[in-house]
C-alpha cells in the first residue's frame, strides 16, 4: 500500500487488501469448535516479507509490538479486551514501510428464518504515515443462504496469491498470558487425540476466567487491559507507531 506514489494506487491496494484479508478460507469441508478467547490472553507474531530476508538493517522495533523483530518486519499483536461482548482488538505495523493497522472485532449471530447471518462489530484503521492517509474498514457480514453471480470479472483472486506464514515465539519464551502459552495443553492433547484430556483442559481455563470474575465483582475491581484502551466506540493500541514516531521529534 505505502509502496505506491499515485493516491489512487493506494487505496485501490488498501481494497485488495481487505478483500484478501477477509475472505472465506476454510479448507475443509468440516467447520472446527474454535477455542473461546481468554479475557487478557496476548497473541504476538511477525512475518518476513518477500525480498528483505538478508537486509542489513536487522535493528529490532525495541518500543514495538513485537519488540525482538526487524524494521523491515511486518509485526501483529491482539488482544482479548472484553468478555462480554467478546471484542479482540488487534493492531498491526510495518516499520520500515511506515504504515499502521488498529482494529477491533466481535460477531453477533441472528438467526433469519431459513438462513443465518453473521455480524463483524468493529472497525479497522489503516494508516500511510508519510501521506497522512487514514483508511477507515468496517468488516464484512456472512449469511447462509443462496448467492447469485452476477459477473465473472475477478478482482482478486485469493487462491493465486502467495502465503507468506507468521512466525511465532517459542513455546518456552513465551508469557502465561499469550495464547499459544495459555492453551497448550488443550492444543497438546487434541493432537494427540485425546478429546477428553482437551475437554478438561479448556473447562480447567474457563472455569479460572470465571473465578477470576467473581472475585473483581466482589471486589469491586474493574478489569485492566494490557495493551489497548477503549475510546469512544474503539479500541486502540496504546503505543502505535504514529504515537512513538511523534514523540521522537520531540
Amino acid at each position: 500500500i505505502s509502496d505506491q506514489k499515485d493516491p489512487k494506487e493506494r487505496m485501490v491496494q488498501v481494497v485488495k487488501w481487505y478483500l484478501s484479508a477477509f475472505h472465506a478460507g476454510r479448507k475443509g469441508s468440516v467447520a472446527k469448535k474454535p477455542y473461546n478467547p481468554i479475557l487478557g490472553e496476548i497473541f504476538r507474531c511477525h512475518w518476513v516479507l518477500p525480498g528483505t530476508e538478508g537486509e542489513d538493517d536487522m535493528e529490532p522495533v525495541s518500543e514495538g509490538p513485537v519488540p525482538w523483530v526487524s524494521k523491515s518486519n511486518v509485526t501483529f499483536v491482539a488482544e482479548q479486551v472484553s468478555h462480554h461482548p467478546p471484542i479482540s482488538a488487534f493492531y498491526a505495523e510495518c516499520f520500515n514501510k511506515r504504515i499502521q493497522f488498529n482494529a477491533h472485532i466481535w460477531t453477533k449471530s441472528k438467526f433469519l428464518g431459513m438462513s443465518i447471518g453473521v455480524h463483524n462489530i468493529g472497525q479497522g484503521c489503516v494508516t500511510c504515515l508519510d501521506y497522512d492517509e487514514h483508511y477507515i474498514l468496517t468488516f464484512p457480514n456472512g449469511y447462509g443462504r443462496q448467492v447469485f453471480c452476477l459477473e465473472n470479472n475477478v478482482f482478486i483472486d485469493t487462491k493465486k496469491m502467495p502465503i507468506i506464514k507468521k512466525k511465532v515465539r517459542k513455546l518456552e519464551d513465551q508469557e502465561d498470558f499469550e495464547s499459544r502459552c495459555l492453551w497448550k495443553d488443550v492444543t497438546y492433547n487434541l493432537k494427540i487425540r485425546d478429546i477428553d484430556a482437551a475437554t478438561a483442559a479448556k473447562h480447567a481455563l474457563e472455569e479460572r476466567q470465571r473465578a477470576e470474575a467473581r472475585a473483581r465483582k466482589e471486589n469491586e475491581t474493574p478489569w485492566e487491559t494490557r495493551l489497548f484502551h477503549e475510546d469512544g466506540e474503539c479500541w486502540v493500541y496504546d503505543e502505535p507507531l504514529l504515537k512513538r514516531l511523534a514523540a521522537s521529534k520531540h
